[in-house]
């Protein structure tokens, strides 16, 4: 680990909580601290970040998916959108968006953006990034090859100007390109031939310095940052740990190893109890019950998917799973979502 006089004093702890269908319950995202101040950036701090080693996988954004691998890989890739700390969309590489027919979703690009390796971003950056995409996904089975799905083709409108032609109308597409398939790798570094698992070129506040699967990675900060108010406040090395058990991660933060990390919600106490102040929002995560209409024919009724719904005691599950973290609901969202619905909540479901 890294000796203490080059450690942000600022432990973190974040535990990353779920919600469900019959829907038990939505999760919160808690966040623990002890009460130092965080120092500015300077050449003297680094700050250390441990996840689920179960979760994480390479640094390719377009091969690779999983919650705790994207905290790997967003220090040196950005999204075209970004998504606020509430959900809603953000500007992130695109500054605003709009459909321009009802099969064409059109980004406006920020301009004066360049990649660690001096490559530009711009429209054709984006276009060389989905037809990488598209390639390498066709052959794979991850998730994103259905969140590419939608997409005809991407055509260059101008050096800031991009489209996105859609087989048919999808006007929830835009937050697809918050995650993985929305991380912007660099043209030149995608034609080099380089390993993407192991290396990474992006246009992020941070740039890799090396990598292992199933270790973890080191980070310094991109000076050349497009944001230089960021530039003046982030840590000078950010490392990522994948750590095999929560339990392994909270004394790695109790002890002053780690900063930030991913606990169980049951930790939340223990971890209270060692000087690590916390924190929710609320998260997109949930715990679901799901009926298997094949297996027993009488779920396939409604009245009966409605009497185990109005049976499940959705409190005493928050309480379990999430140590009252979680929010009680019929739906996988959070009441502070965009796509919650209320009607939702005041029905039996089917």
């Amino acid at each position: 680990m890294i000796a203490p006089k080059a450690r942000v004093r600022t432990k973190i702890a974040a535990c990353l909580l779920g919600a469900t269908v019959v829907c038990l319950c939505v999760a919160a995202q808690v966040v623990a601290m002890n009460n130092a101040a965080a120092p500015k950036a300077n050449t003297n701090v680094t700050v250390t970040m441990a996840f689920d080693k179960a979760q994480t996988g390479g640094m390719d954004p377009h091969l690779s998916s999983g919650v705790a691998s994207s905290f790997a890989r967003f220090p040196v890739y950005e999204t075209l959108v970004d998504v606020d700390t509430n959900g809603n969309l953000s500007p992130g590489l695109a500054t605003s968006w709009k459909y321009v027919t009802p099969t064409t979703l059109q980004l406006q690009l920020r301009p004066n953006v360049s990649f660690t390796d001096g490559a530009p971003f711009d429209a054709k950056a984006v276009q060389a990034n989905f037809v990488y995409d598209l390639k390498v996904n066709a052959t794979s089975s991850v998730p994103e090859q259905q969140l590419l799905a939608p997409v005809r083709s991407v055509r260059v409108v101008s050096p800031t100007v991009v489209r996105f032609l859609l087989y048919k109308p999808n006007y929830d597409y835009v937050y697809a390109l918050t995650d993985n398939i929305g991380m912007m790798i660099s043209p030149k570094f995608l034609s080099s031939g380089a390993n993407l698992q192991t290396t990474a070129v992006g246009s992020g506040l941070y740039v890799l310095q090396s990598y292992t699967p199933g270790v973890g990675g080191v980070y310094t900060v991109n000076k050349n940052y497009w944001d230089k108010a960021r530039v003046a406040t982030a840590p000078a090395t950010l490392k990522t740990l994948q750590a095999a058990s929560a339990t392994a991660r909270l004394n790695g933060a109790i002890a002053g190893q780690i900063d930030i990390t991913s606990v169980d919600p049951n930790q939340i106490k223990d971890a209270k109890d060692n000087g690590l102040r916390w924190t929710t929002k609320a998260s997109l995560a949930h715990y679901a019950l799901w009926f298997n209409l094949t297996r027993n024919p009488a779920f396939t009724h409604l009245y009966v998917r409605q009497a185990f719904m109005y049976a499940i005691d959705r409190a005493a599950i928050v309480k379990g799973l999430t140590n009252n973290t979680g929010i009680a609901t019929t739906q996988l969202f959070s009441p502070k979502y965009f796509a919650f619905g209320p009607k939702s909540e005041s029905g039996a479901g089917q």
